[in-house]
């Protein structure tokens, strides 16, 4: 029912937004049971919901808001009702995932959760360990398509045909930050997604560049292109690249 997935997947980000994640998890699972799509896609989604919920447990509570702290500090911390508040709280969410080594056992949350779960198997074993496999960085959109979108990584070079998911709202030469998880040998971009603006081409170009001429971890790029792209947003007309 279409009615019933549009208000599950508001209900998801509200709860996402005021930090239920554990609730978030619950609302995307019940989502993803509703609507349409792939079988590896919704697989890989109901899959990334059990993190969520992992993450959202009173384990980790304390250590979820050092890590909030930590990165609002790193990338400038949205303000209440900003245009870019939720696209800032899903990379939030998703650097807290895939990126951040957890404090008690040196493992993302994503390798965590498949480190306590050792009787998934087959498929969904294949797809819980691409969620430890993510692909994250700047791309550049070379083509929409119906089957999906062809993808150049300007880090690597390497191009990615009929990646599933990606945001409506970029076209052909756009470009932005995206993360890509495995599923079924396709890939599918998640929901965070940072679009840098035109005038910000040559001088991502020119750091990537830097970057793999001085063995700069990407992931410590992208965060530092996130924070330039916090000052743009709020200062378009002063703030370039």
């Amino acid at each position: 029912d279409a009615g019933r997935a549009v208000a599950l997947e508001r209900y998801a980000r509200c709860c996402q937004l005021a930090g239920e994640l554990a609730e978030a998890a619950r609302g995307w699972r019940e989502l993803i049971a509703v609507a349409a799509g792939e079988l590896e896609v919704a697989e890989a989604q109901r899959r990334l919901a059990a993190v969520h919920e992992l993450i959202g447990a009173d384990e980790f509570a304390d250590e979820v808001k050092r890590a909030k702290a930590e990165f609002w500090k790193r990338v400038g911390a949205p303000l209440p009702g900003e245009p870019l508040e939720e696209l800032r709280l899903a990379s939030f969410v998703e650097w807290l995932i895939f990126d951040r080594r957890l404090e008690g056992t040196g493992r993302t949350p994503a390798e965590e959760y498949l480190e306590r779960h050792p009787e998934l198997s087959g498929g969904r074993a294949e797809i819980q360990l691409g969620l430890t496999r993510t692909l994250h960085s700047i791309f550049m959109i070379k083509k929409r398509a119906p089957a999906g979108a062809l993808l150049l990584d300007l880090f690597t070079g390497f191009k990615y045909q009929e990646v599933k998911r990606v945001p409506v709202t970029l076209g052909k030469g756009d470009l932005a930050e995206l993360r890509l998880i495995p599923a079924g040998g396709d890939w599918f971009a998640t929901d965070a997604l940072c679009f840098h603006p035109y005038t910000a081409r040559k001088q991502i170009k020119k750091l990537l560049k830097l970057a793999r001429k001085d063995g700069t971890p990407l992931k410590e790029l992208l965060l530092d292109l996130l924070a330039r792209n916090t000052k743009y947003e709020r200062a378009p007309k002063t703030v370039k690249g």
